[in-house]
């Protein structure tokens, strides 16, 4: 079982990614060579320091670019090997990429004002050209198509029709605006990919390759198998324990989407990291609790405690395993930058790796002066280095590639001024009332998530959504985190549902029954995002005790629309019952007292019908017996 979920969750961190073909010979050595590399260049720059930014970030997109075109292929057949084609893109790609570092550092670019030289447009469009390649190889179509067309739009503005109507810009303006500027590749996306996202991704890759992950699995699969719906529970909680260190889905939260929020918004990491806690909590309890509903209905049982293991014992033998996560916790409370907590949790977690007897056995070594020994310890932890580093690199490759090609969307939408005008389109659509332009961005943000990278899908929508969202008074975080939120539910989203097809493919089910499932067992989770909007004590803004009693409120609206929509709460519920269920976590979602009291009486009622009618019979006592 712990196998199975493990397999899962690494598979879960690649759910974004197109499969990486397998090289050999002189692509491989080449491949490794470059991760490892970059690997210690990105560790290295997080706990001493990064250098400026048209050094780093077009370095790391570089690196990136050299392991996609090797580890990629651009078509279904290039299985075997790297064709020549290939080795002539990344030859071609990488200098005009690096070039930009050259001419903004140490070229004549600075006193040129910027006015771009022909060399500076045709390195431009090779370096344009060449991240949408990457990023169809590393994520398919769906965003290069998306890219190219908001480069479309900023050429053919002219003939767009009312409200998107814009004068229109050259050829030359449009490639000098994305790759002479912090406006288009080189931009605040690519930015946090090159900082923040690749160390705590590196990070996560340490975890999983020195076994640490497994414990975490193993602690979650302990705690919860032998409950009802044990095993599903399981992946909720590893999910809960891990996707926020190995960059998928809805942990990106925590770690790469808010990140690159906290870079657009200004508002500090620890703040939104601490905002978006409830919300985090309050999906995976909405899961946790639909997983559990869901087989109290369908009468399933838990796993054997004799077949578990136990986490009482995993504790105390691997307590330790918990300190690398626990110190970057508190270096970031602290107000330490997010990269030099990544880099000293990166540190620690090599050093509680190391078993016991291999630490006894390498200090014996030492004092006995057994080279064989010691070497063979070095190559051993060498490898598990390498190993872990060309791991995180290769994960890096789908987010780099993803950050990069958003970069391109965000700088047309601020070259156009597409951004005002989408505001202004929802604004009026709405009519100005803020439940229809929360509908209206929930979908904008599931369709324009749909196939997205999460990381890129929130770039896109942060230039279109949350501006309107912004202008009808939702709190900036509350904004940012409520297109976020669907831009991410949208991998569970029919029709282009990459979460599902991956999930079916592991469980060898339909998709589209899978894709059903998965959008009924997450349903609960749809109402989150309305309940911070309306209640942005959810997120920590107001007094501590407006926080608990709306805390306190929107549990229980998730207990029941988690109910409701899977037919159990004490016992199965009748279809009346269920719709009663979901009006009364509906009601729950408009903040005032009166809405809650009517939410609550909605909810306690159904408990007490269901109790009463359950409770068995009373036997009498017969007469003249004590």
């Amino acid at each position: 079982m712990t196998e199975t979920i493990e397999s899962d969750a690494s598979t879960a961190g690649e759910s974004e990614t197109k499969k990486a073909r397998e090289v050999t010979g002189t692509a491989r050595y080449l491949a490794m060579a470059v991760a490892v590399i970059a690997g210690v260049y990105h560790v290295y720059t997080a706990g001493f320091g990064t250098p400026g930014a048209f050094i780093n970030r077009p370095l790391h997109l570089a690196f990136v670019t050299v392991l996609a075109f090797l580890l990629f292929p651009g078509r279904s057949g290039d299985t075997e090997g790297v064709p020549w084609y290939d080795w002539l893109l990344m030859v071609v790609s990488v200098p005009s990429i690096l070039y930009i570092a050259y001419a903004i550092e140490f070229g004549t670019l600075a006193s040129r004002s910027g006015d771009p030289l022909t060399r500076d447009i045709v390195f431009g469009a090779i370096t344009i050209l060449a991240v949408l390649e990457i990023t169809r190889r590393a994520t398919g179509l769906i965003l290069p198509m998306i890219a190219s067309s908001f480069l479309l739009y900023a050429y053919y503005g002219r003939y767009m029709p009312q409200p998107i109507i814009h004068r229109g810009y050259t050829v030359e303006r449009i490639i000098s605006h994305s790759y002479l500027t912090t406006e288009g590749i080189f931009g605040i996306p690519l930015g946090v990919s090159a900082t923040f996202v690749v160390v705590f991704i590196i990070l996560g890759a340490f975890l999983e390759v020195t076994g640490i992950g497994d414990w975490f699995i193993d602690l979650a699969y302990g705690a919860t198998g032998r409950t009802t719906g044990g095993p599903a529970k399981t992946s909720v909680m590893a999910s809960g324990f891990l996707a926020s260190l190995n960059g998928s889905a809805v942990a990106n939260t925590a770690t790469t989407g808010a990140f690159i929020m906290s870079s657009w918004t200004g508002i500090p990491y620890v703040t939104i990291i601490a905002a978006a806690s409830i919300p985090a909590l309050l999906y995976f309890l909405s899961i946790g609790a639909a997983v559990h509903f869901r087989a109290k209905r369908e009468g399933l049982e838990g796993v054997p405690a004799e077949d578990l293991p136990d986490p009482w014992k995993l504790l105390k033998t691997g307590f330790h395993f918990l300190i690398p996560l626990i110190v970057l916790v508190v270096l970031l409370v602290q107000g330490n930058s997010a990269m030099k907590a990544a880099f000293y949790a990166i540190v620690l977690t090599v050093i509680v790796a190391i078993p016991r007897d291999r630490a006894t056995e390498f200090v014996r070594a030492l004092g006995n002066g057994d080279t064989e020994t010691i070497r063979s310890l070095v190559h051993g932890a060498c490898s598990l280095g390498v190993a872990a580093m060309e791991r995180g690199m290769r994960m890096t490759i789908t987010v780099a590639a993803a950050c990069a090609t958003a970069g391109l969307v965000v700088g047309m939408v601020t070259l156009t001024g597409l951004g005002l005008k989408f505001s202004t389109l929802i604004t009026s659509l709405s009519g100005g009332v803020l439940i229809v332009a929360l509908i209206l961005t929930m979908l904008t943000s599931i369709i324009l998530g749909m196939g997205l990278p999460t990381t890129a899908a929130y770039v896109v929508l942060a230039a279109l959504g949350a501006p309107a969202l912004k202008q009808m008074g939702v709190e900036l975080i509350a904004a940012h985190l409520f297109i976020f939120y669907f831009g991410i539910i949208s991998a569970i989203t029919p029709p282009i549902m990459l979460a599902v097809f991956t999930a079916s493919g592991i469980a060898e089910s339909h998709p589209w029954k899978t894709g059903l499932t998965a959008l009924n067992l997450a349903a609960a989770g749809f109402l989150v995002p309305y309940m911070f909007v309306y209640g942005p004590q959810l997120l920590l803004i107001g007094s501590t005790t407006m926080i608990v009693i709306s805390a306190t409120t929107a549990i229980v609206g998730i207990l029941a629309l988690s109910a409701g929509t899977q037919g159990y709460f004490y016992t199965s519920a009748s279809y009346l019952e269920r719709i009663a269920l979901v009006v009364g976590a509906v009601v729950l979602i408009a903040p005032g007292l009166l809405t809650d009291l009517a939410g609550f009486a909605i909810i306690t009622a159904v408990f007490l019908k269901q109790y009463v009618v359950n409770q068995p019979p009373e036997i009498p006592t017969p007469t003249g017996v004590d």
